[in-house]
């Protein structure tokens, strides 16, 4: 594997992580994806395409921001590593 497919796949494996990261905030707060969607006011599923692909999914930064502001989380929260053991957890 040269450079800079290595790259993309580690960018790949870094964006599915921000859909991970959505379901359990999502989970840690209670809420099933029809309450989170209806809520941020984007489809059911666009938010399941979210968590399933991550950024791959094809959702806008504004799409991240109200997510997050439901959740009740700064919006880079979402993008940054968190104990990937959590995420592991159902």
């Amino acid at each position: 594997m040269n450079g800079e497919t290595q790259d993309l796949a580690t960018i790949e494996r870094r964006i599915k992580k921000v859909g991970q990261r959505i379901f359990f905030y999502r989970r840690q707060r209670g809420l099933t994806q029809k309450e989170l969607a209806k809520r941020a006011d984007v489809s059911q599923e666009l938010l399941s395409k979210m968590e399933n692909a991550g950024w791959s999914s094809g959702f806008s930064v504004d799409d991240l921001y109200k997510v997050a502001t439901v959740l009740e989380i700064e919006p880079h929260y979402l993008l940054m590593p968190i104990d990937e053991n959590l995420l592991d957890d159902d």
